[in-house]
């Protein structure tokens, strides 16, 4: 699908932290009782998130449901918890929400075996040597053997603390609302809005990856149409990543086949060509060329994580090497930008070159782009 083809079918913080007393007043939720902490910042606070959110049915909202996925990485005390829970999710205490959990019977206290497979090995081996059992082997076998040779109850008096473990129903909570470790781990958008459009004016009863993709190709179109073409690529980019997850490689490649060819050809935010008058010729000029990359040899390159990105397809797509050039330049032909620095052929070599499949047949090619950019906007 080529680019205006697309078009048609379109759709940090303060350092000193606010204390409990900060606390003004609670709320009651269905099954738990939620503070209501005062927002910091730009920060709304807890209460006003969760007054717009849906709970699960379980009753579960989304901080505590993330607080799922992380479980088995806090203790039953002496936590040290991540800015993330203030600053992304208002929450000021997070211990009160791993007690909440507890109490509800999604987490449990973890067994003296997932303590010990929390140590380094080094510790495991010091715990060995201490009853003279040998310290060779996997990490696993190093565990068996502190358990068989080590008595019960002298192993909970040397850790009285345990890590969390997921109950039955804590394992089904998070499994049925996997959009928000999800999103947690991406930037696509919060899982907050996510909640919304999940619950709110959600009449197909869509799943969140079709949420996300169809949010990606408004806001791909949004951006094509104010010209804001570095937006746009990274949208289509973010697309090329989804798609590697749903394992749909051809499609992901042509994602970051379009987003090559905006990197070859020095497309960025506000580039209007409408505008032509003089001074702002001579800016898109020099926009222009910044935005292209090249090496020291001044000759124009690809950024290496996107190479990165095309070696990784060509291995998934299992290709010959000549079956892969061929359909390189096939889907860079489909590719139809506005205003070309380098052809469709000569991008797509470019690429061919950094994969160490073709020798570059482009020389001069900082040169080569100042000259054609000053014809095209004739300066």
């Amino acid at each position: 699908m080529g680019l205006f083809d697309f078009l048609k079918k379109q759709s940090l913080t303060k350092k000193q932290d606010l204390q409990q007393s900060d606390i003004t007043l609670s709320i009651t939720t269905k099954n738990t009782e939620v503070k209501n902490e005062p927002a910091i910042d730009d920060i709304p606070s807890l209460q006003s998130r969760l007054e717009d959110a849906t709970p699960s049915k379980n009753g579960l909202y989304p901080h505590e449901i993330l607080m799922l996925d992380y479980a088995h990485t806090y203790k039953n005390s002496k936590n040290q918890f991540q800015n993330f829970w203030k600053w992304n999710y208002s929450v000021l205490n997070p211990q009160a929400v791993i007690d909440s959990l507890y109490q509800r019977g999604f987490i449990s206290e973890g067994s003296i075996k997932a303590t010990l497979s929390k140590l380094k090995v080094g510790e495991l081996k010091e715990l060995l040597l201490k009853t003279n059992e040998k310290t060779t082997g996997k990490k696993d076998e190093l565990i068996e053997r502190i358990l068989s040779n080590y008595p019960a109850d002298e192993l909970e008096v040397m850790f009285p603390e345990r890590y969390f473990e997921l109950t039955d129903k804590g394992i089904e909570e998070l499994s049925n609302n996997q959009y928000i470790p999800y999103l947690h781990r991406h930037t696509y958008m919060s899982v907050w809005e996510m909640n919304k459009k999940l619950n709110n004016d959600n009449p197909s009863h869509l799943g969140y990856r079709d949420i996300l993709w169809r949010e990606f190709n408004e806001k791909s179109g949004e951006h094509f149409q104010n010209c804001d073409f570095g937006l746009y690529r990274n949208i289509r980019l973010n697309m090329h990543d989804f798609l590697i997850e749903e394992l749909k490689y051809k499609s992901a490649l042509h994602m970051l086949v379009e987003v090559a060819s905006f990197d070859l050809n020095g497309l960025g935010n506000g580039d209007r060509p409408e505008k032509n008058d003089c001074v702002w010729r001579e800016i898109r000029y020099e926009s222009k060329l910044v935005n292209l990359f090249f090496d020291d040899e001044q000759e124009v390159i690809i950024p290496p994580g996107i190479i990165n990105y095309f070696k990784k397809l060509y291995e998934l797509l299992e290709m010959t090497e000549n079956e892969f050039k061929n359909y390189i330049y096939e889907e860079f032909s489909k590719i139809k930008i506005h205003e070309r620095v380098f052809s469709e052929d000569e991008c797509a070599n470019i690429v061919l070159f950094a994969l160490g499949m073709e020798e570059r047949k482009l020389k001069n090619s900082k040169k080569v782009a100042e000259t054609r950019l000053k014809q095209m906007l004739s300066l």
